[in-house]
């Protein structure tokens, strides 16, 4: 893996991360796109 390969997959959890955090409801959301 790549350091870009991994800054990418540590920004997507992060983002994935704060969305879960503010809207529990959208955490069906969420994993239907992983």
């Amino acid at each position: 893996m790549r350091a870009g390969d991994m800054a990418q997959w540590v920004g997507a959890l992060t983002v994935l991360q704060e969305v879960l955090s503010s809207s529990p409801s959208n955490r069906m959301v969420a994993h239907n796109h992983l």
